[in-house]
């Protein structure tokens, strides 16, 4: 019973106070009780409902970058003209002067990016194609029957 009738020679009750939820979270509410303890001045028992709620993981997609081809220096020409370029690099760093931390590690940055674009070059990240050519027509052909017999039996 959620309402007691105020009538102390009735002594009677009715469940007249419910919790209305969207069919979409009809499995998320797990238990619905009545607590007759809390104090809140009034006839109607307040109504309390357990939710269960799955949040799902966000999945922030990083932009797309792309890597530098390190497999290039296995190659030991490779090595050396890397190494020679990141040492002049540095030294001419050196030479320079800077306003301030951010200024000299943006150069620092750019720098290393630089030489290692030149000499290194993109990692080939293109991706195997795991679906045939001949499975998508297959599909296509399966939608496009499923869609047949959807219509005669409508």
């Amino acid at each position: 019973m959620t309402w007691i009738s105020p009538d102390k020679d009735k002594q009677g009750g009715n469940q007249i106070d419910h919790i209305c939820i969207s069919r979409n979270w009809r499995k998320a509410l797990l238990d619905v009780r009545n607590k007759k303890v809390a104090d809140i001045g009034s006839d109607h028992h307040m109504i309390m409902g357990i939710l269960r709620i799955r949040t799902q993981k966000i999945i922030k997609r990083t932009i797309n970058r792309w890597r530098y081809n390190l497999k290039r220096l296995e190659d030991i020409e490779c090595q050396k003209t890397f190494k020679t370029k990141l040492r002049e690099g540095a030294s001419t760093l050196r030479h320079e002067t800077y306003e301030g931390v951010e200024e000299k590690w943006e150069r620092i940055k750019t720098t290393f990016q630089h030489i290692s674009e030149n000499t290194l070059g993109q990692e080939d990240n293109t991706r195997k194609v795991w679906i045939s050519d001949s499975t998508w027509k297959m599909i296509e052909r399966r939608k496009q029957t499923k869609g047949k017999l959807c219509a005669t039996y409508a």
